[in-house]
Order: C-alpha cells, then sequence, then structure tokens
C-alpha cells in the first residue's frame, strides 16, 4: 500500500486549514447574502409589499437570495476539489500535470453538485419562509406601520425559526421592561445599562431604543447562524471534494479505487465528541461506511446520507486521510 500522506500532523494541519479557509468563505458569504437581501431598496418592495397585503411576494424574494447563497457552496466544492487533485496527482505521481481541473462531467460530482444545492436552498427556503412569516404575521397583528414590518423582514432574514421567536421574546420582554431582557446570551450588552435604568426607575424604554437593541441581537443571532451554518457545510463539502479528487486522481493514475482505504482523523478540535474521539485511527474501504459507537454509520465526517443526525455533523471538525494502492 502506498500511504498518501507523509506525516499524519501535516496532514492534519492541511485538512485544518482547508476547513478553516471554507467556513470563513462560507460565513462570509451568508452574511453577505443578508446584507444584500435587505439593502433600502430591497426593503421599500418589502414595504410596498405589505402595504397591498402580498405576503407571497416578499417570500418568493427571500426565496431567490437563499438559492445564490446554495451555489456559493458548489462554486467552493469546485475550488476544493481542484486543490485537492493537485495534492493527489502529485502523491500519486500521475503522468499529467498538477492543476488539471477536475472533470467536471463526472456524473457522481454532478449529482454530488445538485443534490447540495437542492438541499440547502430547499432546507434554507423553508425555514427562511416559516421565520419571515412569523414575523410579518407578529407585525400586522400589533398593528406595526409598513416600515416597521419591513424592520421585522430585515431582521428575520437569515434567523431560524427559534431564533425568532427568541427574537419576539426579547423584543417584548424590552417592552415591558422585564429584567428578563438582560438573560439573553447574544444580546449587546451596551444597552444593558439603559434597561437597568429603565427597570430601576419603573420607566419604559423608547421606540427608537428598542428598535435598536432588536436590531444589534438580530444581528448577533444572524452572526451565530452563520457560523453554524458555515460550519457544518464546510465539513461536507470539504471531504466531499476530497473523497471525488481522490477518486478521479486515482482512476488517471491507474490505482484501483475499491482496494483503497480511509482513515478517520481528528482536526483541530479541541474538545470532540467522545464517539468522535473513539473513531480517530479507525479505516474502512474506500467504499464501506465508518461505523460510530452506537451504530450510526458515514462515509465521512458531515456525512448525512446514511442516516446520520445533527448531533454528529453540527461543529465537527473531523477529517479523512486516504491510502491508496
Amino acid at each position: 500500500m502506498l500511504d498518501l500522506l507523509e506525516k499524519t500532523e501535516s496532514e492534519v494541519d492541511r485538512i485544518s486549514t482547508l476547513l478553516n479557509q471554507t467556513r470563513r468563505t462560507l460565513r462570509a458569504g451568508y452574511l453577505n447574502w443578508i446584507k444584500r437581501a435587505t439593502t433600502k431598496g430591497v426593503l421599500e418592495g418589502v414595504a410596498a409589499s405589505v402595504l397591498v397585503s402580498n405576503i407571497e411576494r416578499v417570500l418568493r424574494l427571500a426565496d431567490t437570495f437563499a438559492v445564490e447563497y446554495a451555489n456559493l457552496l458548489g462554486n467552493s466544492f469546485v475550488t476544493i476539489a481542484n486543490r485537492e487533485a493537485d495534492v493527489m496527482t502529485v502523491r500519486l505521481a500521475v503522468l499529467s500535470k498538477a492543476g488539471e481541473n477536475l472533470d467536471l462531467t463526472d456524473q457522481r460530482l454532478i449529482q454530488i453538485l445538485n443534490r447540495n444545492k437542492l438541499n440547502l436552498s430547499t432546507n434554507l427556503t423553508r425555514q427562511q419562509r416559516d421565520s419571515i412569516r412569523l414575523g410579518l404575521i407578529t407585525g400586522l397583528q400589533r398593528g406595526e406601520t409598513t416600515e416597521q414590518i419591513a424592520r421585522r423582514y430585515r431582521n428575520t432574514l437569515g434567523l431560524s425559526i427559534s431564533q425568532t421567536r427568541a427574537l419576539e421574546n426579547y423584543q417584548r420582554s424590552l417592552e415591558q421592561t422585564s429584567q428578563s431582557a438582560l438573560t439573553y446570551a447574544l444580546r449587546n450588552p451596551k444597552y444593558d445599562s439603559a434597561v437597568e435604568r429603565a427597570i430601576d426607575t419603573n420607566d419604559v424604554l423608547t421606540t427608537t431604543q428598542i428598535e435598536r437593541m432588536v436590531g444589534s441581537y438580530a444581528m448577533n443571532l444572524r452572526t451565530a447562524r452563520a457560523e453554524t451554518i458555515a460550519a457544518t457545510e464546510s465539513l461536507k463539502i470539504v471531504n466531499q471534494a476530497r473523497n471525488m479528487a481522490v477518486r478521479q486522481v486515482a482512476e488517471r493514475s491507474g490505482a484501483v479505487v475499491a482496494n483503497g482505504r480511509k482513515r478517520w482523523l481528528a482536526t483541530s478540535s479541541a474538545d470532540p465528541r467522545n464517539d468522535h474521539a473513539a473513531m480517530v485511527g479507525e479505516e474502512v474501504g474506500m467504499d464501506e461506511p465508518f461505523r460510530l459507537p452506537g451504530g450510526v454509520r458515514m462515509m465521512y465526517p458531515g456525512d448525512t446520507s446514511l442516516g446520520a443526525g445533527p448531533r454528529h455533523v453540527i461543529n465537527c471538525k473531523c477529517g479523512i486521510e486516504y491510502i491508496m494502492e
């Protein structure tokens, strides 16, 4: 067997760097999506749609941006796979130029890209619609102006439904000058003194103060969600892209892919979950799944195709090393 890794430590560092770079790209892309979807012009369009009770138009607008973000994942996948193909070409001494592009006509790759885009855009669209609908309906029930409802759209865009509910509860606690407003972990602490002063004097916060506090809390919630989505999706696409690159380069080299093996690695996570820590060093065939303690099966870290749930993929930083003949 020809081990593709000269030193496990250096490979771990390389994969960790790849994960971190991809996570930063996806995180920035998510926040940029929110920024472009909440410009002054967009918010004016939202207000106009609310004025004529056309909620569906608002939801379709958010759908467009969700699809754009899903496209970013596909671009990142190809970039990662091409970089990995360069590495594997050198290691397998393939008689082709390093830098030879990934074969984008490969049906396996096309299926992966299409499935990733569909899954992410579908999930984001569903979650986004639920969150925006909740915010808009709440605003309408409270008799808010179209401008206030447009701000609700801005604040809820990019949030999960549970985060949107937390945002609504936070606003309510501020309006009631409740002590509970000081218990929200992602609130902006620079406003605490104003809240405390209102509580101590049995006073109320102004509408402007509340809007600023709610907007700042929404921004922090979005940033946290962007980090979670970026970490989860980067793990999946890095491992998918590396797997595809290894297969294509190995096939060009004449290696028998089916005879290859893969080994589970721990990367930069300082505190890996116990069942993942137990997998470090475990080897299986290229086409075989890893079997985690408890029976969960995964083709690679981040894989959910065999039924692994969110507990096994969210914020995971594990990786794979490949061993080919």
